[in-house]
């Protein structure tokens, strides 16, 4: 039954959080205006880089070591802190020599430094490692809400853009503020204790190599928007941010499917067997909602920016088009994923994943200066193309998913569709994956 709440409360403060911050970008773009918004936006994709690296993606491995070593959760939660403080130093350091010399603006400056409220979030993974997610989902919903009222106030009173910077920061704050209050009142005092120099290393050298991973993936995905803004101007991030904000709704979707299939894959998966009918079940699932999707967007772009954004947006109709091509790649990237860690291919989908990424920061330093907005998106497509695709065939297993990609593309199999739709609601199994 605990586990049945905590998933209903994460579905629930999903939905607000995404509900909220679709809508408070909205409100934000057109009170702002195309340029100020590119500032704005150019500015959170730079935080959501500086975010990953803070965390030397860490998360899902931390997690799984305080779940298989209980009795040193306050050693390795402590480990965690000083890594997490570390890390934000050093990034804050880089954050004021870049705005020194002029290469970020005020905006960025602090928009990023709401990371240093940050060094708390470890706090979560051991909420997370003791099924509690509810006090997570509970902390983020009260600072979602707040953050939304905050920002729609100082847009009705008028305020600037550094004052909505600045709500931003707040936001960060709050959160963690909450988390921590919780967190003692669950778990009581951190302390160091005597393994506390082991954990200390053993994270630091396992982060050093997950780091690179994650960063890569959120480099090639936000990338586009800071380099829009540093080649063009903020007027062409501005009206690409708009595109990508409506573009990526679907990005949410893939993660959900996944998670509901996870389970399958985990308790029947045997190392010797295939892709199987649920894998390619899933892929076939996931392109024709993904094709789907695209061809309602194609339709309904220019009606959908125009009511949205307003008519200064307009140009944004072109860029949301070509843009939600990028999510059928994303869809299938997210899919594979758990046959790839299943498989022990871990490191070689690290690996794609930076090959994709210094392509992807290559092709758009490449195609913006001459293409602008449509480079930048195409360097995204290519990207995700490669990394979720392409590079699969250097892998026996990863050929699997190539075959099942184009299979899916090419041929309709409605059965494997039903079948993958009926075990979602629990009505079959699979036996072998």
């Amino acid at each position: 039954m605990a586990i049945i709440n905590n998933a209903i409360y994460l579905i629930v403060d999903r939905l607000i959080r995404v509900g909220l911050g679709f809508i408070t970008g909205i409100i934000l773009a057109r009170y702002l205006g195309v340029t100020t918004f590119g500032e704005l936006s150019s500015a959170l994709s730079l935080r959501a880089i500086i975010i990953i690296f803070c965390a030397l993606g860490l998360e899902t491995f931390a997690i799984k070591e305080l779940s298989r070593r209980q009795r040193q959760t306050t050693s390795i939660v402590s480990s965690l802190i000083v890594i997490r403080i570390i890390t934000i130093v050093i990034s804050a350091l880089v954050i004021f020599i870049f705005y020194y010399y002029q290469y970020v603006g005020l905006v960025s400056l602090i928009i990023s430094m709401s990371v240093i409220f940050q060094f708390f979030e470890p706090l979560e993974y051991h909420f997370k490692s003791v099924y509690r997610t509810s006090v997570i989902a509970k902390s983020s919903m009260l600072a979602s809400i707040l953050s939304f009222l905050i920002k729609i106030t100082m847009v009705h009173f008028d305020f600037s853009i550094i004052y909505i910077a600045l709500s931003y920061v707040f936001d960060i704050f709050f959160y963690h503020l909450l988390l921590f209050r919780f967190y003692f009142g669950a778990f009581g005092n951190l302390k160091l204790g005597r393994n506390f120099k082991v954990n200390l290393k053993f994270f630091t050298q396992e982060g050093i190599f997950l780091v690179f991973s994650s960063l890569s993936v959120i480099i090639y995905t936000k990338i586009d928007v800071i380099m829009l803004s540093q080649i063009k101007g903020d007027i062409y991030a501005g009206y690409y941010a708009a595109a990508t904000r409506l573009s990526e709704i679907w990005f949410i979707f893939p993660p959900i499917l996944t998670q509901a299939i996870v389970p399958y894959v985990a308790r029947n998966f045997k190392k010797e067997s295939s892709f199987g009918d649920l894998g390619k079940g899933m892929m076939q699932l996931i392109v024709v909602l993904s094709l789907s999707f695209i061809a309602l967007i194609y339709i309904i772009s220019d009606k959908l920016i125009y009511n949205l954004y307003g008519a200064e947006y307009v140009m944004s109709s072109d860029i949301l088009r070509l843009h939600c091509v990028a999510g059928l790649f994303s869809a299938v990237g997210t899919i594979q994923a758990s046959w790839m860690y299943s498989w022990g291919m871990a490191k070689f989908s690290a690996v794609k994943n930076i090959i994709a990424c210094v392509i992807g920061v290559c092709l758009n330093y490449l195609l913006i200066p001459d293409f602008g907005v449509y480079g930048a998106a195409s360097a995204t497509i290519i990207s995700l193309f490669l990394s979720s695709v392409v590079l699969n065939i250097f892998a026996r297993q990863g050929r699997q998913v190539v075959i099942s990609f184009f299979r899916s593309i090419i041929l309709l199999d409605l059965n494997l569709m039903i079948l993958i739709i009926k075990s979602l609601f629990g009505k079959i199994k699979y036996d072998k994956v």
